[in-house]
């Protein structure tokens, strides 16, 4: 495997990494928002 395809792994790990992120803040600010509201927030993005 060479550095490129590893590049390439790493880029697109982190960019589903950030994408998680968001909505684990939300669930930790926002413990009383009903699961109804964070769902719609995830659907907005």
């Amino acid at each position: 495997m060479d550095l490129m395809m590893v590049a390439i792994e790493v880029k697109t790990e982190m960019q589903r990494i950030m994408k998680m992120v968001p909505n684990i803040i939300i669930v930790r600010l926002r413990p009383t928002v009903r699961t109804q509201d964070i769902d719609l927030l995830s659907n907005r993005q």
